[in-house]
């Protein structure tokens, strides 16, 4: 099933990748768990991340052994609007289903989830 978010901007490899950053906003991602959540091509991403680093939507946090680790740079003029654009998404989800009190199933539900179990 398609993210409300993914429906507006597209379900480009690109914007699965901004998806997953917005969505993790307070938390180190590998590029690992991008490919995996997403089934992406592991060239592809490495190139949309070097665009985001280029273009500071992302910036490198801290390193895991030899695994770097990243995060939205949310200073970023271009994040800071990905992210009000997703939680509109969330927003108009909620209300046209009426669960404004139920809490979304995200990817960072899905990664908190994971890092627990480890």
């Amino acid at each position: 099933m398609t993210s409300a978010f993914l429906e507006a901007i597209g379900e480009s490899p690109r914007n699965k990748v901004l998806e997953y950053f917005v969505e993790c906003d307070a938390l180190d991602v590998a590029i690992t768990d991008i490919i995996e959540e997403y089934n992406l091509n592991k060239a592809t991403t490495y190139n949309v991340i070097n665009e985001l680093l280029n273009q500071r939507i992302i910036k490198p946090t801290r390193k895991i052994g030899n695994t770097q680790l990243y995060r939205i740079d949310k200073e970023n003029r271009i994040s800071q609007l990905l992210i009000k654009m997703m939680n509109d998404c969330i927003a108009k989800v909620a209300e046209e289903y009426g669960e404004k009190e139920k809490p979304m199933i995200t990817v960072k539900n899905k990664v908190k989830e994971k890092r627990k179990k480890s």
